[in-house]
């Protein structure tokens, strides 16, 4: 029995145990992390928190949306062992239909096989149990260069504690930037989990910063930004190779969360990161005799 539960309605040990058990298991999906980028999520359970879907919920024109949450890259169904693509799409169907529209990127163990609106999307991983020497050894010959530039500019990198200096240099140099949902995110898992900010500097200005969290055997990578002059000395190239030399030889998996930009993905690829594909969904959740009608749009 698939039913839909409240926020206040989910037991939160229950909740993370599943999570923690499951085979596509991310931090975004935990509940202290949900509570802190998507306060009024719900959720589908099948029984007794056999398999879950988060279902995080947003508000506009008094209508409510199953949309994406800021700073939380995938999410979709967890279970123990990978669900058939029949018993996936069962869950879309006990999505009330008050949730009028959906748009919701699902884990790499979520696969479909119905021509539902879906889009398939890459993140980037890197295995980080190797030695730095053989990591290295996988960089493109482009990244090797970037990082020969940023060392003769003499960028420096190290590890920042004032969380302060992060947030006043993401607000100077993103685009797109929400300080609130990523200071609630910050201290959620300062409190619960496991978090890295990373800066690089030139002649003591800084000019990169990049956070990561932890995700059980996992470091993600979060977030970041790249001032003008340190794009000049390649400053960002510096600062993830330090990050995978600190980690190198230990049984974890960066995560670069990936990208559609081709750019983007050519520097993430640049590290000896491997693409591994997810699927993002976007549908009019309807009725039609009483079944649900998955409309494009």
């Amino acid at each position: 029995m698939i039913r839909y539960l409240d926020r206040d309605q989910i037991c939160p040990e229950r909740w993370d145990k599943t999570i923690g058990n499951s085979t596509g298991r991310v931090v975004y999906a935990l509940s202290w992390y949900l509570d802190a980028v998507s306060p009024d999520w719900g959720a589908l359970v099948k029984g007794d928190y056999e398999a879950v879907m988060p279902l995080p919920v947003s508000w506009k024109w008094g209508l409510s949306f199953v949309t994406q949450p800021y700073l939380c890259q995938q999410l979709g169904v967890f279970s123990p062992s990978n669900l058939p693509d029949d018993e996936l799409e069962m869950f879309l169907s006990y999505i009330p239909h008050r949730f009028l529209v959906v748009r919701l990127s699902c884990n790499v163990s979520n696969h479909f096989a119905s021509p539902l609106n879906i889009i398939y999307r890459k993140t980037f991983i890197l295995n980080l149990n190797k030695s730095c020497e053989n990591l290295r050894k996988d960089y493109s010959p482009d990244a090797g260069r970037n990082l020969h530039k940023a060392k003769r500019k003499q960028v420096l990198v190290c590890q920042i504690s004032d969380f302060e200096i992060v947030r006043h240099f993401l607000e100077e140099n993103r685009n797109y930037f929400d300080t609130i949902k990523l200071e609630k995110m910050v201290s959620a898992v300062q409190v619960r989990g496991e978090i890295k900010c990373y800066g690089a500097r030139v002649e003591n200005s800084l000019v990169s910063v990049a956070i990561f969290v932890r995700s059980f055997d996992s470091f993600v990578y979060l977030c970041s930004a790249t001032s003008n002059l340190g794009r000049k000395t390649s400053a960002n190239y510096l600062l993830i190779d330090t990050f995978i030399a600190d980690h190198s030889g230990q049984d974890l998996v960066l995560d670069f969360e990936g990208s559609s930009i081709d750019g983007i993905a050519r520097f993430f690829s640049g590290f000896g990161a491997t693409p591994v594909t997810f699927p993002s969904l976007r549908f009019l959740n309807v009725p039609l005799l009483n079944k649900t009608c998955f409309s494009r749009f």
